[in-house]
Order: C-alpha cells, then structure tokens, then sequence
C-alpha cells in the first residue's frame, strides 16, 4: 500500500503549521484518537521514508514484525482522506541515513513538531532543539489521579504475587494490586485506595478490600479473568 506523495518542502507545507508522525506513532494508532478529539489541528504529515520503512517491515515472514507495521500503515490509510492530512516526499540524507536522522532535519526544515512514542525519537529531536509530542507521556498525564482513601472499582483478573493478592487493569492499563483480591478472581470488586506508587515503567495503584467483602461476590458481579493488553506498569507485575 502506497499513499500518494506531496513533494515537500513546499510554499503550501511551510505557510502552515506542520506535525509530523514518525513510525512509533503510527504503529501506536491513537494518533488518529487524538486527531478526531481536535487535539492535533493543523496539517499532519508522513514522510516518504516512514511509509516505505513500515512496507518494508509489513512485508517480512516473522508476524512479530508485519503486524505492527501493518497496523501503522492502516492507521496512515484511515486518516488519509482527513483534511489537512500529507505525505511528505522529505528523504535528505541519502539511503544510509537512519530514519531518525532523516525525521530530524525534516522536522527542523519544515519548523514542524514531531509526534512519537519512541524514546530515542523524542530525546534526538529535542536534543536538535525541535518539538517533540509525546503520545505515551500524553496518556501518562491524562491518567486518572487516584488518592489514598478513595474508592476504585476494579476486575481481579489474576493472583497477584503475594499471598491473598489480586491483580487488576484500569482502562488506560495501569496496574492494581488488591489486597485480599485473590478469592475474587474474575469479579468486579469495589476496593478502597490504600498507596499510589509511580515507577519508571508507570503508575501502580494499590487497594484493599474491606475485610466484611472479601467472600461477598454478589456485591458488583462477575465476568470472566480474561486479560486485557496493557501498557506501562502492567509488565512488571509477574503471577506467581
């Protein structure tokens, strides 16, 4: 799948405010989330090369790498036909520049901000004294704030790996620990916020039980431990 280039840079491109995507973004799809809640206005932009790295991977025998890449190129694809949506003809530094090479000096060319979940990504921008927006420091932000003392409301999918322990998933993937959750698996409990820990991989959110709930599974209902994906935190919480 190829989209149709808009060779830049252009007079067009550079009268306009200018956001640019790079392969991380689009793998990650919420982009095209953020877009259509009016948090991206202005022109979004792909450049050649990001297109051409994602249908290169797209195409490899291993579904480990054509999955994600496929993803990010059916994200590109619906957001195609928006308004103020290009692909950017940018290729500078010839075939053996990294794609992140490339991303910068267009971004700094064209005076656009980049748009990313990568790391390395972010830091080489900033570092170049570009714009970096990043979509996992957005979610982190947006999180709901949750205080000791407070209820939370949350499936037990899974033994947590202490003793009496559950684990659970909010929405947005951030872990919960729920003590003497682990005779609730599969049921929706209200628990009360007993410490709120922020660690380098995200937010852990640790709840009790009421000691006179514990057995009570007729209070919220049940559904099936069935996991949910997650982000951040979640990867670092092991079963047993």
């Amino acid at each position: 799948m190829r989209l149709k280039l808009v060779e830049g840079p252009s007079p067009s491109v550079r009268g306009e405010r200018l956001t640019l995507l790079d392969r991380s973004a689009l793998i990650d799809g919420r982009v095209a989330r953020i877009r259509q809640c009016g948090y991206l206005d202005g022109r979004l932009g792909v450049p050649d090369f990001v297109l051409q790295e994602l249908e290169t991977a797209a195409a490899s025998p291993d579904p480990q790498v054509s999955n994600p890449a496929k993803r990010g190129l059916q994200c590109a694809a619906a957001m195609e036909g928006t308004p103020g949506f290009v692909a950017c003809s940018a290729s500078r530094k010839g075939a053996n520049a990294s794609e992140t090479d490339q991303l910068v000096e267009i971004a700094l060319e064209l005076d656009a901000a980049v748009v990313t979940c990568n790391h390395n990504v972010r830091v080489a921008v900033t570092a170049a004294g570009g714009r970096a927006l990043d979509i996992q420091g957005l979610a982190v932000a947006l999180q709901a704030v949750h205080l000791p003392g407070e209820p939370i409301t949350v499936t037990v999918y899974k033994p947590g790996k202490e003793p009496g322990q559950g684990i659970g998933y909010l929405d947005d993937g951030t872990v919960v620990v729920i003590e003497r959750g682990a005779s609730r698996l599969g049921e929706t409990v209200e628990a009360t916020v007993t410490s709120v820990l922020q660690t380098v991989a995200g937010k852990m959110i640790f709840a009790s039980i009421p000691h006179g709930e514990c057995g009570d599974s007729s209070r919220v209902g049940t559904r099936l431990p069935v996991a949910p994906p997650v982000r951040g935190a979640a990867a670092a919480v092991d079963s047993p």
